[in-house]
């Protein structure tokens, strides 16, 4: 008995430390994870056995709930004092980032559109001849879409459009294209084709048009586009351009070209008449010009190149941006260069010189006028 009694009172004999019971508590964090997983799949569960829902328009337009219930879950974590490993949040991000790759990504059968994005068929298309009297104005106006004008020997206007539509069900695509209608006013001085499918959409469809028109020589038409692309072909008519948030490329023309241009880029090539641009936050590229120039840029990249000889007059002014110049060496030209806060190089004819804040010189005995003058930027004359 005293022998135990030793032992039991020894101070080398460490006691157990009791056993704790496990304690069960609510992890409201990750209960409004599950709620919020088990609705998001229940969403798509539907849309995938009745594409009519317009879940994408839903997706698309609520998606960001998502980010405001990943902060509720924060702050649920903070009240409570929850750690946040383990709370679903990484898994609430995943699955934010396959809602949105999944609401941008076709679920019909798709197709790659005119302007590079991937749109849902079908595509409609109707054609119709518009007679255009000698002395009315073609106007067309198009938003989001494309407009192709061309040149063709009929004496009349053929207008053919196209429309491209995004929707869950193909049948009902069909049916929104089909009752798609491009408008055309009359008036003694203008015909006007109107197209702009913002009408038509229902915030479960989407709409891009493109416009192939073909016109008469020598008529007189005016272009409006906003977030469009606008190409000319192959056309022989005076051709007035007004463009936003787009593009326009002009190959092969022989009537004169007025481009009015905002926050878009301009391509112009082979041009047998007079250009005339002018806008803002604009780069443009022309190339093989016979004819007249005249640029005025609020801000933007000039660059023009010639293999033919200078046949008409420059006039190029930018207030901000570059402006860049390859001529033809045997060009007959006076040129007539100034910058104020930028720098001016030469390489024309052998010609070095640069680091100049004017340059007035005539080569090849004179001719043409080549004004050049920028605020901030440079300028940089060369042949080849």
């Amino acid at each position: 008995m005293e022998e135990n009694k030793s032992v039991e009172s020894s101070p080398d004999v460490q006691k157990e430390p009791p056993v704790e019971r496990p304690q069960t508590r609510w992890r409201v964090d990750m209960l409004i994870v599950g709620l919020i997983l088990i609705g998001l799949g229940a969403l798509l569960l539907a849309a995938a056995l009745n594409p009519d829902l317009g879940v994408r328009n839903l997706i698309m337009t609520y998606w960001p709930l998502l980010i405001v219930a990943a902060g509720l879950v924060k702050i649920v974590q903070a009240f409570t004092g929850a750690q946040g490993r383990g709370s679903g949040l990484g898994l609430l991000i995943v699955v934010v980032v396959i809602l949105i790759i999944a609401a941008a990504t076709p679920w019909d059968w798709v197709r790659i559109g005119f302007d590079g994005n991937w749109w849902f068929l079908p595509d409609h298309v109707y054609v119709e001849d518009i007679e255009l009297l000698d002395e009315q104005v073609l106007e067309i106006k198009a938003y989001e879409g494309r407009i192709l004008a061309y040149g063709h020997s009929d004496d009349h206007v053929t207008l053919r459009v196209k429309t491209y539509v995004s929707g869950w069900s193909r049948e009902k695509a069909e049916e929104v294209a089909e009752e798609f209608r491009a408008r055309i006013n009359r008036t003694d001085e203008v015909v006007q084709i109107v197209t702009d499918p913002r009408r038509h959409e229902d915030g479960k469809y989407r709409l891009r048009v493109m416009i192939e028109v073909g016109i008469p020589d020598n008529a007189e038409v005016r272009i409006i586009g906003d977030r469009s692309r606008i190409d000319l072909e192959d056309i022989n008519a005076n051709i007035s351009v007004e463009s936003r948030y787009g593009y326009v490329d002009v190959e092969r023309a022989d009537g004169n070209i007025k481009i009015n241009i905002k926050n878009a880029n301009v391509d112009v090539e082979y041009l047998n008449a007079e250009l005339f641009i002018e806008g803002d936050r604009t780069n443009l590229e022309l190339d093989e010009i016979y004819g007249d120039i005249t640029i005025k840029l609020g801000h933007g990249r000039v660059e023009l190149d010639n293999d033919h000889r200078v046949t008409g007059n420059m006039d190029i002014s930018n207030d901000s941006g570059r402006i860049e110049l390859d001529l033809n060496e045997f060009s007959e030209i006076d040129v007539n260069a100034t910058t104020r806060s930028g720098r001016i190089g030469c390489d024309f004819q052998d010609t070095d010189r640069s680091g100049l804040k004017e340059l007035r010189q005539a080569f090849n005995g004179g001719g043409y006028r080549v004004d050049l003058f920028t605020d901030n930027g440079s300028i940089w004359l060369e042949s080849d």
